[in-house]
């Protein structure tokens, strides 16, 4: 508690400050040595942005989040490129930011973490996301933003996170159009309740390392592409360590299983998550779906889906212990015995079918 001494300003060799979890005031100094990494999450800096933090040199690895910052997200610390830095980060989740996503960040062609959770930006995707070449986490759930996904986000060969669900978000038209070929590291893809429209492309097969599939809350339409029964890090035990980001970023992946919405933060390496429901996805249940035993939960509920459960279904051992949702469809035919071979199946939805047996 209490301002920031300024004698920290003669730490001349001090690569790395953190302030996080404090009650502080005053003013931070606009010389603190050799700094590459600030972390001020969770303190009491309030609105508007400090004129002190415009101020700061270059410093490639940033975290004001969690704070009541506010206003035009323009007025931002340097945002020259620091391609020296193994990682640049800019983290603002959880702080007031409104206007749209700031033009200045066109020029951070170095960053490979960028969070902007739970703000209210609002406006479209700036023209110069083809910049972000580094980009490995891209979260923008929790805004105001709305419009079409630029198609430059398909020649992101380094992503591997990327959020742009629910609560204020509005964005719209068919992922056919920026699910891409060179798209292909992806390990979470999350665009739940937005104005998607359109098939599931083939190309997003492609991210055979895909572990959490999270379309829900569209209007796709058509099949199931066949391909998602080939998703590898669905359907094998694989070495996560590329997913495994939580030492410089904390944010936790939010899924809807056993019917409510949970947050998983340190075991979101774990969770291995297919979610289809509330689209218009037509014809029967594919089979090769039930080759993906790791999968944890699969949400397929209120489609348009008809004909019989895969009797496969029952040796997808790992939804023993969260989620199969297949309600509000129009499945019909026996339930499947093998059902049974789920023995800690803990949330199981058929309703509103036309299931016998």
């Amino acid at each position: 508690m209490g301002p920031i001494p300024a004698s920290l300003g003669r730490l001349t060799s001090l690569e790395y400050l953190s302030l996080s979890s404090n009650f502080l005031s005053g003013s931070i100094l606009v010389s603190v040595g050799k700094l590459v990494k600030l972390s001020l999450s969770a303190t009491t800096i309030s609105v508007p942005l400090p004129t002190w933090l415009r101020k700061l040199p270059v410093i490639p690895f940033i975290i004001l989040s969690n704070n009541n910052l506010s206003g035009s997200s323009t007025n931002l610390p340097s945002v020259e490129a620091y391609n020296d830095f193994e990682y640049p980060v800019l983290f603002l989740q959880n702080d007031r930011f409104s206007e749209s996503i700031p033009w200045l960040l066109c020029k951070r062609a170095d960053l490979c973490y960028l969070d902007l959770f739970k703000n209210m930006l609002t406006g479209k995707f700036p023209h110069c996301l083809k910049n972000w070449q580094r980009l490995r986490v891209l979260s923008l759930r929790s805004n105001r933003l709305s419009g079409v996904i630029p198609s430059s986000i398909g020649q992101f060969p380094s992503l591997t996170w990327l959020e742009l669900r629910f609560w204020g978000n509005a964005f719209h038209g068919k992922i056919t159009n920026w699910i891409e070929e060179k798209l292909n590291s992806l390990k979470i893809f999350i665009i739940q309740k937005n104005h998607f429209t359109g098939g599931i492309p083939n190309s997003l097969c492609n991210n055979t390392n895909l572990r959490i599939l999270d379309i829900a809350h569209n209007s796709i339409t058509g099949t199931t592409p066949q391909c998602l029964g080939k998703l590898y890090g669905m359907a094998n035990s694989i070495n996560v360590s590329g997913l495994d980001i939580s030492h410089i970023f904390d944010e936790g992946v939010v899924q809807v299983l056993k019917g409510v919405a949970l947050e998983y933060t340190k075991t979101s390496s774990f969770l291995i998550n297919m979610g289809l429901s509330s689209n218009k996805l037509v014809e029967e249940i594919l089979v090769q779906l039930t080759r993906l035993h790791e999968l944890v939960g699969l949400n397929l509920s209120n489609n348009y889906l008809s004909g019989r459960i895969p009797v496969q279904i029952g040796a997808m051992g790992a939804l023993n212990s969260l989620f199969l949702g297949l309600s509000i469809n129009k499945l019909s035919g026996w339930i499947p015995s093998s059902l049974a071979n789920l023995t800690f199946l803990s949330h199981l939805n058929l309703s509103n079918n036309k299931l016998s047996g």
